[in-house]
């Protein structure tokens, strides 16, 4: 009988753990909703709501032109993460990179990259709306993404990053007009050159550009 009663206890407390954590998880999400909405209100943001109802927001900046991006298209773009109530940037792409995947695979986000010789590991997350918005834009387009925690870090935060417990993300999401990361990188050479006066380079059929300083002597080329 004794043990019997204990059984119960036991799935009793069980119960009462689970139904805890439940009413924890719920208070999170309802307490990100209502600040998101506060901010929005506060700051005169008018944002679409996920169709699908899973929490997060996204606002078009920029519509970009062209024909609207679909999953199986090619897209070059760049990513910033920052705290959406403090304004403190987590990652943002370097200025002289990008990103480039298929619009279906761009949930993927590596934040961090692998560092062996400091024994840093590469750190990714998974971010489903950064697509959502893409296909949404147009190349050259722009879009910022409201992140509850609850979709985004979480209680947990992340350390690598330095995103603390339970923090709301605005992801800046901005698509390059580039088809091509070949064509980007010989826009990025031109703009560079531009700026700093080279005007007798020459470009090489495989893309490289080069500037004879000086010839040299003799009749033939080496």
């Amino acid at each position: 009988m004794l043990k019997r009663i204990s059984s119960y206890a036991f799935v009793l407390m069980g119960l009462i753990l689970l139904n805890s954590c439940k009413k924890e998880y719920e208070s999170i999400q309802s307490i990100d909703d209502r600040k998101i909405e506060d901010y929005f209100a506060k700051n005169n943001i008018s944002a679409t709501k996920d169709p699908k109802g899973t929490g997060f927001y996204y606002q078009i900046t920029s519509p970009g032109t062209g024909d609207l991006f679909l999953n199986t298209d090619s897209v070059l773009y760049t990513v910033t993460l920052k705290s959406l109530f403090n304004g403190k940037t987590y990652y943002t792409t370097p200025p002289a990179g990008n990103i480039g995947n298929k619009v279906g695979y761009t949930s993927q986000l590596q934040v961090v990259a692998a560092d062996q010789s400091k024994g840093i590991a590469a750190v990714y997350a998974s971010f489903p709306p950064i697509s959502t918005a893409i296909r949404a834009l147009k190349p050259g387009g722009s879009s910022k993404v409201f992140l509850p925690s609850y979709l985004a870090f979480g209680k947990n935060g992340e350390d690598a990053l330095g995103v603390p417990s339970n923090d709301v993300l605005e992801i800046t999401i901005i698509t390059l007009t580039e088809k091509s990361q070949s064509a980007l990188d010989d826009k990025r050479i031109q703009d560079f050159m531009t700026s700093k006066g080279i005007t007798n380079a020459v470009r090489d059929v495989t893309g490289v550009y080069y500037v004879v300083s000086q010839v040299g002597t003799g009749t033939e080329p080496i």
